[in-house]
């Protein structure tokens, strides 16, 4: 990682020049219950991100999401520039999408911090969080309108029953959308039978 007067703290966390970033997560209305850093529920193109750490509060902080790379189905990989919500210890950014273009999944997104004067002109202190194997990366599940399956499977558990026994039936998926599974378990056309099993994509 190139770093700008880099340093490593002794309880975690990056320095960079005058601010140190900790950790980051979507906001509640978008982020997966089991993972904060990750964007689960759409929309999937306008979240917001809480950056945790030490900041300079008469500073004015630039926030981007970037990707590297071919861009998935067309993803754009990058967002627009959004000046953050600055307090001593977080940073609050809206991330969207430059025009006419939107994200899709993917699970290697960089978090791409400018510290500048407090009108926002000048020379920039940067911290691209998410460079360095111990920082977690922003992840994105789906998309808003072009998804793509890229394949489905169903496996049976046990494969040979007799009448009246169960099995149980699970869907390996991928894609660039967010998956959901729903289950006709009745027959009749209608694929509204919940599953109570974790994941979703089996049932019995």
């Amino acid at each position: 990682m190139v770093c700008v007067l880099a340093g490593v703290l002794g309880t975690g966390g990056i320095a960079r020049g005058a601010f140190t970033i900790t950790d980051f997560e979507v906001d509640a209305a978008h982020a997966n219950p089991s993972d904060p850093h990750e964007v689960f529920f759409p929309d999937f193109d306008n979240f917001q991100l809480t950056i945790f750490g030490s900041f300079d509060v008469t500073k004015c902080y630039r926030v981007t999401i970037k990707r590297s790379g071919g861009a998935p189905c067309g993803s754009a990989n990058s967002s627009g520039s959004d000046i953050a919500i600055v307090t001593a210890t977080t940073l609050v950014a809206n991330i969207s999408p430059n025009a006419q273009a939107e994200f899709k999944k993917a699970d290697d997104w960089r978090i791409e911090v400018e510290e500048r004067s407090a009108s926002c002109s000048g020379g920039a202190i940067t911290d691209i969080w998410g460079d360095d194997p111990s920082e977690d990366n922003l992840k994105i599940a789906g998309c808003n309108l072009d998804c793509l399956l890229t394949f489905a499977t169903m496996t049976a558990t046990p494969q040979d029953l007799g009448c009246g026994q169960s099995t149980e039936l699970c869907v390996d998926a991928d894609g660039s959308g967010n998956l959901q599974y729903d289950w006709d378990l009745d027959g009749d056309g209608q694929f509204d039978d919940l599953t109570t099993f974790t994941p979703d994509n089996c049932t019995t």
